[in-house]
């Protein structure tokens, strides 16, 4: 079996000569003396990688070595309540040697007791008398969100470190949807700091990570089949990479693509990515599926005014899941195409099948209604051939026997099919209207 070539890497960040483009972000960074930035892009663009890449060129360039102090700060890392979160906020500091030798000796305060805001400018004095500055390195910076009562405390250090002290800069990786977001944990944060929006690749970047320019004289894969691996990913630089690696092993592209869509991290990617969107939003993607739409198309299927419309389609753009290519938006990587279109026929067999099953327990509930009836008419006050033959009162006490199934099978339907927030409401109504129904039924068997 071909062995796998080590510089096509699709399974971690990237620093040194595995970084490719993006260095005009990182030298713009370092040339400043004061600007904290944020890095905005979509999932598995890169921005990670930038993150790193900072690290790297300060780690390995003595004069910014001895001018810079990288405290790394990634906040998925933090779980727990809300002392744990706080003391592996802590941590994160106290792992970079030079912070750790600067509190020898110093007595910590108990994990209770710690207080990020006043951690950090303890950190800052002492950096300060050092003439040294503070580069904090975050990455996921919506998880501050999440971390709940912790997560306000690590955001207002981080908004702090970012507007008050001189000698702390911030760099914070997030996603397009924290500039839309409503929580002011984030938006106070973000606004504070220098955006620097990263995106797809264009395409003599494409070529150039297709070619291992970085690495290797003579591209591993031959032009023809690059020039298409760059259109099937939308210069998308994961998909880029990973489609390369798959030819690379299997020498067919069709393979390539085949495994790339098996890939679970790829789903789990579109599954997060739908799961932010609104109905309209996913209403618009359904549209672009089938074929490229103009904005003006896209707009009148939606019944929404084009201008409200652009903003939907340049937010979605930004997240990376559409793209507009000779004034048609299409949808951006033949990965999500397949992947919605593949989500859109789960969807229709799922309705198919309810509307199967409802059919079915309505027809079941009909026939054990009726024979219910029967037997208890039969039981009761006639015998059953005469109550049957030419019998109102047989037809109306029926009607209601089997409303009442009806309405059992019909609540159980809307219990599927409404969201969870209206289940409750479903059960009661249908619960109310059940048991007026049985009642009604069991009076009209007891009547003579």
């Amino acid at each position: 079996m071909t062995s796998s070539p080590p510089e096509y890497i699709v399974s971690r960040p990237v620093k040194g000569d595995d970084f490719y483009d993006r260095q005009e972000i990182i030298n713009a960074f370092l040339n400043s003396n004061d600007s904290s930035i944020a890095v905005i892009g979509v999932r598995r663009i890169g921005k990670t990688s930038i993150l790193r890449q900072i690290n790297y060129m300060i780690e390995n360039d003595p004069e910014k070595a001895n001018k810079y102090v990288v405290v790394n700060l990634d906040l998925q890392n933090l779980v727990g309540d809300v002392t744990e979160i706080l003391d592996g906020f802590r941590e994160m500091f106290l792992e970079e040697q030079t912070i750790k030798d600067w509190f020898k000796g110093i007595s910590r305060p108990s994990p209770e007791n710690i207080n990020p805001e006043r951690f950090l400018k303890q950190i800052a004095a002492k950096a300060k008398t050092k003439n040294k500055t503070l580069i904090l390195l975050c990455d996921e910076i919506e998880q501050v969100t999440e971390l709940g009562e912790a997560g306000k405390y690590i955001g207002r250090t981080l908004r702090i470190a970012a507007e008050k002290y001189t000698n702390v800069r911030v760099v914070a990786a997030a996603s397009p949807l924290i500039c839309t977001s409503k929580e002011p944990l984030l938006s106070d944060l973000i606004d504070l700091l220098e955006r620097h929006p990263i995106g797809r690749f264009n395409n003599k970047e494409a070529e150039k990570l297709c070619q291992l320019k970085n690495r290797r004289k003579e591209s591993p894969i031959p032009k023809e089949i690059y020039e298409k691996i760059i259109e099937l990913s939308g210069g998308h630089p994961y998909f880029i990479q990973k489609l390369c690696l798959e030819y690379y092993l299997s020498k067919e592209l069709a393979k390539a693509i085949k495994a790339v869509n098996k890939a679970s991290m790829v789903s789990n990617q579109f599954v997060k990515d739908i799961s932010n969107l609104d109905e309209v939003n996913q209403d618009i993607l359904r549209i672009i599926v089938p074929s490229k739409n103009s904005t003006n198309r896209i707009a009148r299927k939606i019944g929404l005014p084009p201008d409200n419309m652009d903003e939907r389609l340049t937010f979605l753009s930004n997240l990376g899941l559409i793209i507009e290519r000779y004034g048609r938006w299409e949808i951006s990587t033949i990965f999500f195409r397949k992947w919605l279109i593949k989500r859109g026929e789960k969807k229709d067999r799922v309705k198919k099948w309810e509307g199967v099953t409802f059919g079915f327990v309505v027809f079941l509930t009909l026939i054990i209604s009726s024979a219910a009836y029967l037997i208890l008419t039969s039981f009761n006050y006639c015998p059953l051939l005469d109550c049957i033959i030419f019998s109102p009162r047989f037809v109306i006490e029926w009607f209601i026997v089997v409303l009442a199934g009806f309405l059992i099978a019909l609540g159980y339907e809307f219990i599927i099919l409404f969201p969870k927030h209206w289940k409750l409401l479903t059960i009661i109504f249908t619960s109310v209207l059940t048991g007026v129904a049985l009642i009604c039924a069991i009076l009209a068997l007891f009547l003579k």
